[in-house]
């Protein structure tokens, strides 16, 4: 994207695939390194969402005092667009998660975290020689990676406050510059302009996840559907 990944082909319409439902989850279920959550629509962990492998190191069992629950998504927002120009297409995306907050019962909103993922296809890695920018260097072509910058930051990290502005936690639901909490804030917000040159080609897919990240592999407690553009 540029700015955060990077790269559609000219004179080939850009479509963007219908967005997969979004799921609310409950339960735990040992899955690709995470200790991923088990969606309430799903009947097993066998139908588990599709969430490819990421190097997240090993499954550890349990450490955490306290935990994150999510109150609402992460989920994207209703104006996601494409907006063109001659020699770019910018995808418009911003999203949004609320993470519950109750000491009392070990729930502590400083343990979510949120992260966008992202996927690209074997066409757009033929097409461009290689993934979206720098930051993905080494990474493989339809696999779901953190999404990140081109030094590699991964965006939604508590632990990096004021490297991504775009994505920041907040304490109070208006989300104002004034109610920023990169540490204990519920309420995050985020929005990412990507941009791909008109003379690639290929598939990008997007996607969200709610992490809890007090256990080591951080849990994935929350899930959205996947934004999807053909290009």
């Amino acid at each position: 994207m540029m700015g955060r990944a990077g790269v559609v082909r000219s004179g080939t319409p850009v479509q963007q695939v219908p967005e997969q439902e979004t799921v609310s989850s409950r339960g735990r279920v040992e899955q690709f390194g995470y200790r991923m959550a088990v969606p309430t629509r799903l009947a097993s962990a066998d139908q588990a969402p599709p969430v490819q492998a990421r190097q997240e190191g090993a499954a550890q069992p349990p450490t955490a005092v306290t935990m994150a629950v999510t109150a609402d998504g992460p989920g994207y927002g209703p104006q996601d667009r494409l907006r063109a120009t001659r020699e770019w297409n910018y995808f418009e995306l911003s999203w949004g998660a609320e993470f519950q907050h109750n000491p009392g019962l070990g729930i502590n909103a400083g343990d979510g975290e949120v992260r966008q993922l992202i996927r690209w296809d074997q066409a757009f890695e033929v097409s461009h020689q290689g993934p979206p920018h720098a930051g993905f260097a080494g990474l493989q072509a339809n696999v779901w990676h953190a999404d990140r910058d081109v030094a590699g930051n991964v965006y939604g990290d508590r632990n990096a406050p004021g490297t991504h502005l775009e994505d920041a936690y907040y304490a109070a639901p208006a989300c104002r510059q004034a109610d920023m909490d990169q540490a204990n804030g519920r309420y995050y917000r985020g929005h990412d302009l990507p941009a791909v040159e008109s003379r690639y080609h290929g598939r990008w897919d997007f996607m969200l996840e709610a992490l809890d990240v007090s256990n080591n592999p951080a849990m994935v407690v929350g899930q959205s559907g996947i934004k999807a553009f053909v290009f």
